[in-house]
Order: structure tokens, then sequence, then C-alpha cells
């Protein structure tokens, strides 16, 4: 396909996708109401209705500015919480209801099965209440008849989503919102769903030849099964972490799911088939038919994969894509690129206003616009007019080499917003993973697919073949994956800074243009300045930071000291695998503040939601020591982390109640438990709370006590110790339960600000009311990481401030 490298000239297409996208941004900024979201379109309608009444502006230049004010509209369809009375939502009240409703998708994962269900109706013991709306509904095991197209009636209790409500975490509820989802739902299993009606029509019956199709690669495939069945299928439950760690370090983690990498090599390989084909035909070539006819005829495979796919909607969004090129071949437009993505990118938002914001969409827009305005600068620039023969044979390779750099160079500060790392092997990776999986693997797996209805056998050979060319792609990933510098942690840049570095990209490969050179000196002395500032500040500041990070139902708090040494005192975590509270939770929040190194990792005591989310920061962070209780590790987790300890080479440091004082940047660090005369060692869950390890913090004239999971006969010995507790804020033990907080512990430690670590609706009741009482009755201003979300406390020594995340209050 010709680039067209004449990108001076701005098509009304271009300008139009611009005029929409920035509408819908406005939209999505303001959060304006229905009412205001009207008026405003109203307004902005009128004005525009006089400007062509005035004959000041082209007719053509009046339909432009029209798509802002409905991008305003359309971005107002989302999100906005003004149901309607029969919306799912209204329902979400965490009690059990029957429901039945039509399955839109089904996703497979490690922990599972995701469904977006389109609801019809709740089935009460006398009625049934229509209603409408979208759910998600999560089941741990089992319904793996149910597909797409199908009606089922199933029981569960409906809760509204959530976020963790910490500086830098996912918005859970922003991203369900944007799928015009508002409710979710969850079964263990499947014994109260029933299936009332098989679904029809192409969906239902791809959806059952993919079932047919994931028995084959599982028999056929081995190890690589997970792998094929996410590159034929879109399934990506098979593939495991320690995979997904490779691709993700090696910068190749997006050829894992179905994307515009995929449909376009698809396309591309569909085509070159087709008009080899229609070539052999004199009057098609005569006529220059052959590459439309080719085109045209693309779309059938296309159409097939999507549907194979899954129909996801990232699949649907690549498919109007590689569309979109099609057409610009069929209508002779195919020199016209940038027409062509802007398109494409239309068709898209005016489906899914939402996807604007979505990552993948994002990523992959940038990354085509990257390879079509980069590459081929850089191309002209290395290959000179009358140096052709001299490269012949090695331009297709460097050619390879500057698109890969182009794309990685496009997406790279998307890619840091998003995921806050960056691949330093990501070229490497690419010329590996590409050719091999991209233009083999891909079109094996498109052949495979095509055969599957008619031979079972002959598309497991294949499938067969496929699965060994990963296997051999894998392994130099693999070793690119464990090289120490394969890949680094970055603090995640705000939309100013990424508007910067595309404002740099583009001065770069204009340096001719004396604006473009101007923005070179400029936009680095820019970058500098919030950096020099933030030193300034941290100079000046000498502060102590405490953070109670919002974790659910566990434990996590991040301590910086005045001088920027950073401890984190338990990591959270559930008491299975569904969740990866470390990964999720944590290691976006450190990296929002600008921490990749952890001085000091305190676990408090081995249960699972104090400990697991701590393995993901030890993998991923530099760690300078662990202090603990030292008890013997006898749960798995626990015995991973020890494991992990040693592997990474981090010093332990055993501590407890009879350890001295230490001072870290002038903070008073002490060790009040656990206590000799408790049990070395214990199975029930009381004597390992009251081993937790509970430490002091004092600067100035205020102190912080962390009490861990210790509970009444812990507190009763340190009380018995005579031990200083007063403390301006506690963490309150053991979650608020009532095995915790004396009254006579609570009157010891005599806190202004008692904090209670708690999961949103937990199955505990915790904090348990009557302990709640006990810390106001004392005159405790009382946090909750369920209610406020995360709960900072920065003091001076002198003075305290509090702020937290969900009202962002500073008191």
């Amino acid at each position: 396909m010709k680039i067209d490298t004449n990108h001076a000239r701005t098509t009304d297409l271009i300008k139009l996708t611009l005029f929409f996208a920035a509408g819908l941004i406005t939209g999505r900024a303001a959060n304006l109401t229905p009412l205001a979201a009207y008026t405003l379109a109203a307004v902005l309608l009128c004005i525009l209705l006089l400007l062509l009444l005035s004959k000041k502006q082209a007719p053509l230049a009046i339909v432009t500015y029209l798509f802002f004010p409905i991008g305003i509209l359309l971005s107002n369809g989302y999100g906005n919480q003004e149901f309607d009375p029969h919306n799912i939502a209204r329902y979400a009240n965490g009690e059990k209801i029957r429901i039945e409703g039509m399955v839109l998708e089904r996703n497979e994962g490690k922990n599972g099965t995701r469904f977006s269900i389109s609801t019809e109706k709740i089935i009460l013991p006398d009625k049934s209440i229509p209603v409408s709306g979208k759910l998600r509904l999560s089941i741990a095991s089992g319904a793996a008849s149910i597909v797409r197209g199908d009606r089922i009636r199933f029981m569960a209790a409906l809760k509204r989503p959530r976020n963790f409500g910490n500086p830098g975490g996912f918005d859970y509820e922003q991203f369900l919102a944007d799928r015009d989802i508002y409710a979710t739902a969850f079964m263990s299993d499947d014994r109260y769903l029933a299936r009332t009606a098989i679904g029809s029509g192409p969906a239902s019956v791809f959806s059952h030849l993919r079932r047919k199709l994931r028995k084959i690669i599982d028999e056929s495939s081995g190890d690589a099964s997970g792998i094929l069945k996410a590159l034929s299928i879109g399934d990506r439950s098979g593939i495991d972490e320690e995979v997904m760690t490779v691709f993700r370090k090696t910068g190749v983690a997006h050829i894992l799911a179905i994307s515009g990498l995929h449909m376009g090599i698809a396309a591309f390989f569909f085509f070159s088939i087709f008009k080899v084909m229609l070539g052999r035909s004199e009057a098609l070539l005569i006529n220059n038919l052959a590459a439309k006819g080719a085109a045209l005829l693309t779309f059938l495979p296309l159409t097939s994969y999507l549907l194979m796919s899954g129909m996801a909607t990232s699949a649907m969004r690549a498919f109007i894509m590689a569309g979109a090129f099609l057409l610009a071949i069929i209508i002779n437009r195919e020199s016209e690129t940038f027409n062509t993505i802007a398109m494409a990118a239309l068709i898209i938002l005016v489906i899914w206003p939402q996807a604007l914001f979505d990552a993948a969409f994002q990523l992959s827009f940038t990354a085509v616009i990257a390879i079509v305005y980069i590459s081929p600068r850089i191309e002209m620039a290395l290959f000179k007019k009358g140096d052709q023969a001299k490269v012949h044979y090695i331009r297709k390779p460097i050619s390879f080499l500057i698109v890969s750099a182009a794309a990685i160079a496009g997406t790279a500060p998307l890619s840091v917003h998003y995921f806050m790392e960056t691949s330093l092997v990501g070229i490497l990776g690419n010329i590996i993973a590409i050719p091999l999986i991209g233009f083999i693997t891909v079109p094996l797996s498109m052949v495979s697919l095509v055969i599957a209805p008619f031979s079972s056998a002959a598309a497991a050979m294949v499938f067969g073949l496929a699965g060994n060319i990963v296997l051999l792609t894998t392994e130099p990933l693999k070793y690119l994956a464990s090289l120490s510098f394969s890949s680094v942690l970055l603090s995640p840049p705000n939309w100013f800074e990424i508007i910067l570095y595309y404002l740099l990209i583009w001065s770069f490969l204009n340096s001719k243009n004396k604006t473009a050179k101007t923005a070179m000196i400029l936009i680095p002395s820019i970058y500098m300045m919030p950096l020099a500032g933030e030193a300034l500040n941290a100079k000046s500041r000498e502060t102590l930071s405490v953070t109670f990070l919002s974790v659910g139902q566990g434990e996590s708090t991040v301590v910086r000291f005045p001088e920027g040494k950073t401890m984190l005192v338990d990591g959270g975590g559930f008491y299975n695998d569904s969740f990866d509270v470390g990964r999720m939770v944590i290691r976006p929040y450190l990296l929002s503040q600008g921490i990749k190194n952890i001085d000091y990792m305190l676990m408090s005591h081995p249960h699972p939601d104090h400990l697991s989310g701590l393995l993901h920061i030890m993998k991923e962070f530099s760690v300078g020591e662990v202090w603990s209780s030292g008890d013997t590790a006898t749960k798995e987790k626990h015995r991973s982390f020890v494991k992990l300890m040693k592997e990474r080479n981090i010093p332990e440091r055993t501590v407890s109640g009879k350890d001295p004082d230490i001072e870290i940047d002038g903070v008073t660090v002490s060790f009040l438990m656990p206590d000799d005369t408790m049990p070395a060692k214990g199975s029930s869950n009381s004597e390992v709370n009251n081993r937790s390890v509970v430490i002091r913090l004092a600067y100035g004239r205020h102190s912080l006590l962390l009490a861990g999971d210790m509970e009444a006969e812990a507190e009763a010995i340190l009380l018995k110790r005579g031990l200083n507790v007063e403390s301006d804020i506690i963490k309150v033990g053991h979650h608020g339960s009532l095995t915790s907080s004396t009254p006579e512990f609570i009157e010891a430690v005599l806190p202004d600000y008692a904090v209670f670590t708690v999961g949103y609706n937990n199955r505990f009741n915790f904090p348990k009311g009557e302990i709640v009482k006990r810390y106001i009755e004392e005159g405790a201003a009382v946090y909750r990481t369920d209610l406020d979300g995360a709960i900072s406390f920065i003091s001076d020594g002198k003075s305290i401030e509090v702020s937290t995340f969900r009202t962002s209050a500073v008191k």
C-alpha cells in the first residue's frame, strides 16, 4: 500500500474527526448533567446557524464545527448516573434476585468467566418486572456451555462497581461506565444458572465453533496452547503469569490480544492471496480490478476471524480499522493514508464514543500514525536518492527496524501512562516476535480456522506446527526478559507531559521549520521546570508522610520519611489468587508517587490479607531490607515470600519488642511487639495476630502507632510492660474487630485520629460499631479506607494534616 508523505494538507475528514474528538473530551471533562449538555449543545448550534446565515463560514466548515456539540452530547450519553426507572442498576443493593437476560459477550480468564448481560426482567415470587441495561456477571467455575446470544436465568446479588480509591489507581467504575455497565454480580459456580433459550445467528454458530477450536488447540499444541488460543479465538485464559511477564518485559504483550496488528496481518495475508488469484485474469488486470476485487474478498475471512474471536469490542474496532484501509483500495484512495485513519477513527467513535478514552484505542491509532508519519521521514533521511542500488538488499530489514522503532517511540508516553513500565529491549523483542508470531503463526492459525469445520485432524496438524513456532519464539524472549535491564518502572506522565512529548517528536522531524526549532529548545526546558521545583520542594519540605491504602479487606501502609526513605508496611491481599493487590493496587500507587525503591519492607504477620501483595512488590521493586517477626513459614504464601527474599538476596531483620529504637531521617522508630512471652508459633489466627510486629513512629511533637492485627491479649501485655503507646494517630488493630481495641488500650493510646483498614461491605462486618464508638468517645476522629479511600497524614513534627482520596479533603 502506498503511503502519502505529503501530510501538510489537513483534509476536511481529519478536521471533522478532530472536532468530534474535542467534543467528546469536553463532554467527559465537564461531566455535565443531560440538561446542561443539551443546553450547551443548543447554544453552540445556534452560534453555528448564525455563522451559516451570515455567510461568514462555508457550509462545509459549519458541518465540521457541528461535530463538536455532537461529541459533547454523545460523550454525555455514557457515564452519567441518571438511570431510567427500569435500569438494572436500581436493584444493585446487595440483595439476591433472579434475573433473565441475553449474553452479549463472554470472556475467559484464569479465575473464571465474565459475561456481559443485556438484562430483560427480574423474577419475583409473584410477578416479573421488566428491566433494561447491562450488567457484568463473573462466574468462578462452570457455565462452559453458555455462549454469546444465549438467554439465561440466574440468581445473584447485584452490586454497584466500586473503585478501591487510591491515587494512581485504575478507574474501574469509569471503565464499566464506558461500556454502559453500572451493576455487577458474582457466582461461585453455575448451580443457580440456567439457559432458557439457545442463541441463533452467525455469532452463536461461531461461538460453538470456538468451543470446538479451543479443544483442538488444547489437544494439539501443548505448552503453546494458551498463546495460540489468544491469537486464534481471543481466549487469553490459558496464558499464565510467567508468560505474560516475559511478553510484557520484552515489549511484545500487545501481540497476545487480537488487535489492529492481527487484523492487519490477516488482511495483508488474504489480500495478497486473492490478488494473486485474481491477477491471473487479464480482464481484471487491464481494468485495474484485481486489487479492488481482492480487497472486497478479504472482508469475508476478516469477518469470520472477527466472529471467531468472540466479537470483543477491541476486535471489532480492529476490524473497522483494517476495513477502512481495504475500502480505501476499493475507492482509489489508498494513498490518502491519514484520511483513511481518520475515517476509521470517526466510525469507531460514532459507534463507541467512549473508545476515545480507552487505552487500546489510543495505543492502536497512535502506533499506526507513528508508523505512517515517522517511518517515511527516517527512511528518506537514511536512503537518499542515488543510493538505492547500494542499499537495495538491506533496505527491507532496516525498514522493518524503523517501523518497530517508530511504533515504540510513538506509543511510549501512552504506554508508560497506562502501564507505568517500558521495555528497553522492545525493538529486539518485536524483531523476534512479529515475524515469527505475526507473519507465520497468525496466518497458520487463520488456515486452521478455515479448515477446522471440515477436518479437525488437519486443523490439529496446522495448530501443532504453529505451536512449535510459538515455543521457538518464546525461548529468546525469555532470555531477553531475564536481563536485569529488560524493563524499567516509570512514574506515569500526565497529559500535559504527553502532549509536550509529541510536540518534541514533531519538532525533531521538522527541524528545518523555525517554529519547530524553537519548540526543540523550549519543550525540554518546560519538562525540567516541574522536576526542579519538585527537587526544591523535597529539600524544604522535611515532612513525614503516612498513607493508609485502600486494599479491600486487608492492610497496606506507605511511610515516606523526611529525607526520602520509604517503608512499606504490609501489602494487602486476598485468601485466593483471584486478584493481585500488589500489582493492581500498590504498584500503581507507588509509581504515581515516584516511588521505585522500598528501603524497608515490614511484614507485620504472615496472613494473606497482609502478606500477598508484598510478593509482587518484592519482584518488581528494589527492596533494601525486610522486617518481620521471624515466624517460621508454614503457609504457601509465606513460603513463597521467604523463597523470593532469598532469591533476590534481600536481607531480613527479625524484630521484636526488645529491640532498641532506631532513627530514620529524624523519625524515631520504636519496636513494641511481638513480645517474648507470646508463643513463637501458633496455628490459630489469634496466635498469629498477637505476634504482629507493632511499631510506633515519633517525629517532633507527633506520633503514630501501627498496631498490625494485635488483639486484646497482646494489648494487655504491651500495657503491662509500661511502654509508651500514646500516639496522635493509631492504625486500629485487627481492622476494628471485637477481639481488639480494649477500653484500657484506647485510653492509654489516647489518639486524635483512628484509622480502620477495612474492605467495603466486607463479610466480617468490620469495623464493629462498638469499637468505632469506643474511639469516638475517646475523642478520636475516625477514618475508614472503605469509605474514605486512601488516607494520608503529613506532619512536619509540629502539626498534622490529613487528607482522604474520596473527598480530597485536607484537615
